[in-house]
């Protein structure tokens, strides 16, 4: 198995194991989720699979719809610099 192969079943199982794929609950980490939305978008650039950019930007919604939002203070639950949603 090359190494892309191997990228791409690590990456499988993140989706899976995180809430990417199957409906199960999102669980975001920063770093992780930085490492593997990098790891998709070269992937997809190598390989122009469909699905690593489909996985690609499901990742960036959810981080965005998690980590996207204070987590306290007055202005809890409203997007980071005080913007509207859209």
């Amino acid at each position: 198995m090359g190494r892309d192969s191997e990228a791409i079943v690590l990456l499988e199982a993140f989706a899976r194991r995180t809430g990417l794929v199957d409906g199960r609950e999102s669980r975001r980490y920063l770093w992780t989720d930085a490492m593997a939305l990098c790891t998709y978008l070269t992937l997809y650039r190598r390989r122009r699979d469909s699905v690593l950019l489909r996985r690609a930007r499901t990742l960036l919604s959810h981080v965005h719809g998690v980590l996207g939002h204070h987590a306290v203070g007055p202005r809890r639950g409203h997007p980071l610099g005080g913007v509207d949603e859209a």
